[in-house]
């Protein structure tokens, strides 16, 4: 499942630009982010797959973006993505969230972009008819991907690239 959004993340979105990152540095690849099958090239390292990340629990509004994104959101990250970073190739594990539910399997993710697009700042997604190219965001503006959406973030840009990840699921209609 892939789909754009756009939400308004109304006051959060300062929120999350001003929070300080600086205390929760860990490297993607050397986390539960991405996929441990995956087999990266020895040049994907720490110092260049770095990320920093914030859990979001009272501070955001989560049940007004929840329905503006058609979603049960159960928890909120952000991650800064320093320039000169990558998060590569992988596709979203849901660790907290199965461990928060482990009768579900349907569990989604909406990644909305906090900060503008700055060049050389790139999100690439394999859909299922191909690949795409994601640049020239705006903030508030992302996607909603499940577990079978392989994606790579990429910042080669000299300004870092805020997310936030909100994770749920789809509310029945």
């Amino acid at each position: 499942m892939f789909t754009h959004v756009d939400i308004d993340l109304g006051k959060d979105l300062e929120t999350i630009r001003s929070a300080d990152y600086s205390k929760h540095t860990l490297s993607a690849i050397h986390s539960n982010i991405v996929n441990p099958e995956y087999d990266y090239a020895p040049s994907l390292c720490k110092e260049n797959t770095t990320i920093q990340q914030l859990w979001w629990e009272k501070e955001l509004d989560l049940t007004a973006v929840g329905k503006q994104l058609g979603m049960f959101v159960i928890t909120a990250s952000s991650i800064l993505l320093p320039p000169g970073n990558v998060i590569p190739w992988h596709t979203d594990t849901f660790v907290k969230m199965k461990g928060l539910h482990p009768e579900r399997n349907d569990f989604v993710r909406a990644m909305i972009y906090v900060t503008k697009y700055e060049p050389g700042q790139v999100t690439q997604i394999r859909n299922g008819t191909g690949l795409e190219t994601y640049t020239n965001w705006k903030p508030g503006s992302g996607y909603l991907i499940d577990d079978t959406v392989p994606h790579v973030n990429i910042n080669g840009s000299n300004e870092p690239v805020i997310t936030i990840n909100y994770s749920g699921f789809i509310l029945d209609k």
